[in-house]
């Protein structure tokens, strides 16, 4: 029998792989505020802007860090 070569796709392009993390994310029901605002396709510094003035909450999980209910969170947005 003879081995199959296998197949080389092309790489996944920038907009590709962006498009595929705000999936990821969306996928989840809570994110960091960077992918929460990888997801919203806003910088980090406006996701903190809105946890600071109380636009979005956030919770602490177990490890420590800093998460967000996307869901929460979205519908508090849409809501303004």
């Amino acid at each position: 029998m003879g081995q199959v070569e296998p197949q080389m796709e092309a790489a996944p392009t920038g907009e590709t792989l962006r498009a595929l993390e705000r999936f990821v994310v969306a996928t989840k029901s809570v994110a960091t505020p960077k992918e929460y605002g990888e997801y919203r396709g806003v910088s980090v510094q406006t996701v903190y802007t809105w946890l600071r003035s109380g636009r979005i909450k956030s919770r602490s999980c177990e490890c420590g860090r800093q998460i967000i209910d996307i869901m929460v969170a979205d519908k508090d947005l849409d809501s303004e």
